[in-house]
């Protein structure tokens, strides 16, 4: 780590430490996360500012803005219907790790290779699958209508694990496509980068609901991890590809 590194870290972290202490206590007091998501939370929003920069971490707040938004969106009917999320929707720990996990891997990567373009694009894309596979669940759970399971496309019940609708994936596909505009507008990614993530993330949502349908045995937050990290990496790979 050269001297320039250092400095870079010195004058980031405590603007970093500021902003991703506020975001998380307000989040915490509007009961968007509970203790354990509000600490966890703060940490990567620090780690991503340092490393990986404004844009980056910036990014990562337009997700949680929307997850927040899409997840108390018609909770009176997911409550209802017992499709709720626990705790009131509020994120936990274990839910931040699985989400932000991979980002927070690609931010050092960034750091260490500042010349690459690479890593920014797979932080986007992280992203966009995260903020694909929670809107296509939460919109689908109150709009969608005739839920069917991949790859065999049955009709299933709303609620069953890795059930996908209409409604749902229109929703997953404007969240990717507004993760990946939100990127190239913060200087993240370019414009041609924008599509990539977009399509990265909605065909890792696709598999995880896939995997979630064939009842493998692999918890929620695994689950989430596989969808951000095979988001990413399919965008890394098709940029390193094409561009």
């Amino acid at each position: 780590m050269t001297d320039g590194d250092l400095a870079l870290i010195g004058s980031r972290l405590p603007w970093a430490a500021a902003i991703s202490g506020c975001m998380a206590a307000i989040a915490y007091r509007l009961r968007t996360v509970r203790a354990g998501g509000a600490v966890s939370g703060s940490i990567l929003g620090v780690w991503v500012y340092v490393l990986a920069g404004p844009p980056a971490f910036l990014l990562l707040a337009v997700f949680f803005v929307l997850g927040s938004l899409v997840t108390k969106w018609g909770w009176a009917a997911k409550k209802s219907r017992g499709l709720a999320e626990k705790h009131g929707g509020a994120r936990g720990q274990a839910n931040i790790l699985a989400n932000g996990g991979p980002v927070a891997a690609l931010a050092l990567l960034a750091f260490i290779r500042g010349d690459s373009r690479l890593f920014p694009v797979g932080i986007a894309a992280a992203i966009a699958a995260a903020a694909a596979d929670t809107a296509s669940s939460e919109i689908g759970q109150v709009y969608g209508s005739d839920p069917v399971s991949l790859p065999g496309f049955k009709n299933v019940p709303a609620g069953t694990p890795g059930a996908v609708s209409f409604e749902g994936t229109v929703a997953g596909l404007g969240a990717a496509a507004l993760i990946g505009l939100a990127a190239a507008v913060l200087g993240l990614i370019s414009l041609t980068a924008v599509p990539i993530v977009g399509a990265a993330a909605v065909v890792a949502s696709a598999a995880e609901s896939a995997i979630a349908s064939r009842g493998r045995g692999a918890g929620h937050h695994v689950l989430n991890l596989m969808n951000v990290g095979l988001g990413a990496c399919l965008a890394m790979a098709a940029w390193a590809v094409f561009f």
